[in-house]
C-alpha cells in the first residue's frame, strides 16, 4: 500500500477542510472473464482511515457493475462489501466479479459491529469510478458531486446561447 498523499476541495461545497487520497493496489477477481486474467492487480485511491469510499477507473467500475457505462451519464448500482474478506461485489456468489481492497472500511456508528457486510453503492460519473458506503458521509459526498455534474452541465449549455 502507498500513502502518497494528494488533496481535492472540501466536502459540502465548503473549502475549509481538504479531502485527501491514497494510492494502493487491489485485486480485480472476474470470474465470467474469457478475454482477461481471472485475477489483475488495480490501482485505486482511498480516503483516509475513518473515511469509506474507494475510488476506481471506470472499467473496473463497469466490470464490478456487470453492464458498460454510456459516455456522460451518471450511473449508481448497489453493491455489498464484506468486512471479513474486504471485497465489493454485486451480491456474495462466487460467480460474480469482485475487488479485493487490502484494508478495512469503517462500519456506520449505528449499524451492527459484528455484521459481515454492509450496503455500498457504485456511482459512475467523471474521470472515475467511486464506491461508498451506504449512509456514511462518504456516500452523501459522492452522491452531491455525481448530481452536480449534470445539474452544471444543463446551466452552462442554457449560458452558452445567452
Amino acid at each position: 500500500m502507498i500513502l502518497t498523499q494528494k488533496t481535492r476541495f472540501a466536502r459540502n461545497g465548503a473549502f475549509t477542510s481538504i479531502r485527501k487520497y491514497h494510492d494502493a493496489r487491489a485485486v480485480l477477481i472476474n470470474p465470467g472473464s474469457k478475454a482477461e486474467a481471472l485475477r489483475k492487480d488495480v490501482d485505486i485511491k482511498f480516503g483516509d482511515p475513518d473515511e469509506a469510499y474507494v475510488m476506481i477507473s471506470p472499467e473496473i467500475g463497469s466490470i464490478l457493475a456487470g453492464q458498460p457505462f454510456p459516455d456522460g451519464e451518471t450511473i449508481e448500482v448497489p453493491l455489498i462489501f464484506s468486512h471479513r474478506s474486504r471485497y465489493f461485489s454485486r451480491g456474495a456468489g462466487p460467480e460474480l466479479p469482485r475487488l479485493e481492497i487490502p484494508f478495512n472500511l469503517p462500519r456506520l456508528e449505528t449499524s451492527d459491529t459484528t455484521a459481515a457486510t454492509s450496503d455500498a453503492t457504485l456511482f459512475q460519473f467523471g474521470l472515475f469510478s467511486t464506491i461508498a458506503l451506504n449512509g456514511t458521509s462518504c456516500e452523501e459526498f459522492t452522491r452531491l458531486a455525481s448530481t452536480t455534474k449534470s445539474q452544471i452541465g444543463e446551466t452552462l449549455e442554457q449560458l452558452k446561447d445567452m
